[in-house]
């Protein structure tokens, strides 16, 4: 129960009588009244029997009283009585709002939420407990330490997590929409006695409820400062830190752990499997791997390259191994890269059977002549490679695809770069009144797209109208792009022109320069229309494929920047019509409102100039963007012109 309202010393019998009714009424039931206290966040001790709870009179009281008996964690506890006191009692959770938190128990009991004279925004502590069970990405979880002592008046230094907001995005928790549609929609139940209003709400009831908000629009339950800048970058340099430490390959949990976090922020996403030793083109599909422990013991008993400290300390792929051997021996197994003496290099080996682990430069100089134990327990063997993809249905079955890879393991810009701002089109997309077809891949690179290919080959022959692979889009640096393979595209055109005019220093490549899954999508034979718009392209930064391309690499602005020229690029396609004008002559739009009827030296004719530019080349022969490159103007300038002219039917769209 939570509450809000103020009770005085000498109405003691009063809180008594509430109290002993609550236990009379409700002896099958089992009480909880919120202690919470945040001093421990602060490294202040806390004391189980004398630190008082913050969040009302009634918790407070209630450990006061011989009945009642106080939970363990040091940050939301409670005071509890009744069926299941004890199981609370016992409880040792380390996190704040986890499953086996008093929170997980309310939750598992269907309990109910009580809040008297009080609102969500002040007092639903419940909504954290969902936000975590669900697994939002503007929060994630924070460590706090500081000196217990127990009920025995023993102090400990002991840690315990909370799930906190990431402040780098500004977000604050508002909860008033929701409690309006919970009200609404009779989750809450509000009763009134005198001038005291109490809402209870059931705690599953109340959760399915939340999920089913979040799934529509993962922010329903928070808003973001307004001074915070680069509000779809911090949202997605967010969701690349959960991304982050996954364990990825071609196949393997860590690809199916990535999709299902993606299938979180885009409930849409399918997640589809292919065999191992499937046939593809010209490829088979290589052998499932998993990797739960690898690492090296030095003759002096150290502990070194640990696949459990940084995933890149073994090449990708390696096969089983326990065995000892001696440092010359070792060594041909060990891979270092000296222009970057301090960094871990990414090797892989997919299709060739060996072991072998990455090590820096300078740890690899420091390794002594002696015996050496080497142990990698992975396993690789038939199973399955997964990969995913949305599809955003239209006004039309043409479509547009973004494609991006999932099988890098902790990689920021090269790897988790593109997934991410492929997530957050796709959501920019679902807010529009879209004509295309948009359909977004998420696979391993290279043998992914080769079976996304093998599969839909046909349909997207037919259908596919512009392309984009989606990688390297993190960092602050200028904008790069990438040709297809004659540069001749509908999307080579709208990238172009969008770059030419949003982000003018950008560095241009040709095909000759690809390294990316372009390599598929535009190889003879299948040649679909796709390009690629990077930041700095893959091979041009220093960091590349090491352990230096972190999460320090790519920053909210840069996130912020390539997702502003791609949704540009996405509102140009959406409107890049061909038109039609349907007067004979220069039609007079003046009277329409649309040119100035007094001539006069200082008249400004800006306005008026773009519109007749506009309808001259608008013969039907010229698309949007191709208006545009002749006249000189911006595509995006253009779409309220078209607009205008249809308005007014001086124009049809074709």
């Amino acid at each position: 129960m939570w509450q809000q309202f103020a009770l005085y010393r000498d109405q003691q019998k009063s809180i008594d009588s509430i109290f002993d009714a609550l236990k009379e009424g409700l002896s099958e039931a089992t009480l909880m009244f919120p202690t919470f206290n945040w001093d421990f966040c602060q490294n202040k001790p806390f004391d189980y029997r004398n630190s008082e709870g913050k969040t009302g009179l009634l918790g407070n009281y209630a450990l006061k009283r011989n009945d009642f008996k106080r939970t363990r964690h040091p940050i939301y506890s409670f005071a509890v009585s009744g069926k299941y006191a004890n199981e609370l009692l016992n409880l040792d959770n380390k996190s704040s709002f986890g499953s086996d938190s008093p929170f997980g128990k309310l939750y598992d009991y269907n309990g109910k939420i009580v809040m008297i004279d009080t609102n969500l925004q002040r007092s639903f502590t419940y909504a954290h407990f969902i936000e975590q069970k669900y697994g939002v990405n503007y929060r994630y979880e924070k460590e706090f330490c500081a000196p217990y002592i127990d009920e025995n008046g023993n102090q400990t230094q002991r840690c315990y997590t909370m799930f906190v907001r990431d402040l780098d995005l500004g977000v604050i928790t508002h909860l008033e929409p929701l409690e309006r549609v919970l009200i609404r929609e009779g989750v809450i139940k509000v009763y009134t006695f005198g001038r005291v209003n109490i809402k209870v709400l059931d705690a599953r009831l109340v959760y399915d409820r939340v999920v089913n908000e979040l799934q529509r629009n993962p922010h329903f339950i928070i808003r973001f400062e307004k001074d915070i800048p680069y509000t779809q970058g911090q949202a997605m340099h967010s969701l690349a830190k959960e991304l982050y430490p996954i364990n990825r390959s071609l196949s393997g949990e860590g690809v199916r752990e990535t999709l299902a976090i993606l299938q979180r922020e885009n409930p849409e996403l399918k997640i589809h499997a292919i065999q191992s030793g499937t046939e593809v083109f010209d490829w088979s599909v290589p052998k499932e791997w998993n990797c739960k422990e690898a690492y090296i013991i030095t003759p002096d008993g150290q502990k070194i390259c640990d696949y459990s400290k940084n995933n890149l300390h073994l090449m990708q792929y390696s096969i089983p191994f326990n065995g000892e051997m001696e440092l010359e021996e070792l060594q041909k197994h060990l891979y270092s890269y000296n222009p970057l003496p301090d960094a871990i290099p990414y090797v892989t080996s997919y299709y060739k059977e060996r072991w072998g682990f990455c090590i820096s430069s300078n740890e690899r100089k420091k390794l002594k002549k002696g015996r050496y134990k080497v142990f990698i327990d992975s396993t690789l063997e038939d199973g399955v490679l997964n990969y995913g993809d949305i599809l955003i249905p239209g006004k039309t079955d043409q479509e547009v695809m973004f494609s991006t890879y999932i099988c890098h393991p902790s990689m920021a810009n090269n790897e988790l770069s593109g997934p991410i701002l492929a997530t957050y089109l796709a959501k920019y997309i679902k807010q529009l009144d879209n004509h295309y077809t948009y359909r977004f891949v998420f696979a391993p690179e290279t043998i992914g797209s080769l079976i996304y290919l093998h599969n839909r080959l046909d349909h997207l022959k037919r259908n596919l109208k512009a392309g984009f692979v989606l990688t390297c889009v993190g960092d602050e640096k200028d904008h790069s792009y990438l040709a297809s393979r004659y540069g001749d595209t509908l999307a080579d055109k709208v990238a172009l022109h969008t770059l030419k005019h949003h982000a003018p220093s950008f560095t241009k490549y040709t095909f000759l320069d690809r390294g990316s899954d372009e390599r598929q999508y535009c190889a003879p034979e299948i040649d679909l229309p796709f390009c690629s718009v990077m930041r700095t392209k893959y091979g041009k930064y220093p960091q590349y494929h090491t352990s230096l391309d972190n999460l320090d690499l790519i920053t909210p602005k840069g996130l912020q920047g390539a997702y502003d020229i791609y949704a540009k690029i996405i509102d140009t396609l959406e409107q890049n019509f061909y038109y039609k004008i349907q007067v004979l002559g220069e039609p007079q739009l003046g009277k329409r409102g649309l040119y100035p009827t007094m001539t006069k030296t200082d008249t400004d004719y800006t306005q008026a100039f773009l519109y007749r530019n506009f309808l001259a080349y608008a013969d039907g022969s010229n698309d949007l963007v191709d208006i545009a490159e002749i006249i000189g103007a911006k595509a995006t300038d253009l779409i309220d012109v078209a607009k205008i002219m249809l308005k007014h039917r001086i124009v049809e769209k074709l």
